[in-house]
């Protein structure tokens, strides 16, 4: 909030929100991977 300029953490919440959920389903698929390439 504060880095980005941003008057309230609702107001980062909201602008950011929508980006979280693809970022960690990106790196479940990345550790998924990694882990199923270690046990072949």
């Amino acid at each position: 909030m504060e880095l980005l300029g941003h008057s309230t953490i609702r107001l980062t919440a909201d602008t950011y929100g929508h980006v979280l959920p693809a970022t960690a389903r990106g790196a479940s698929d990345v550790m998924d991977g990694l882990l199923r390439r270690g046990n072949g």
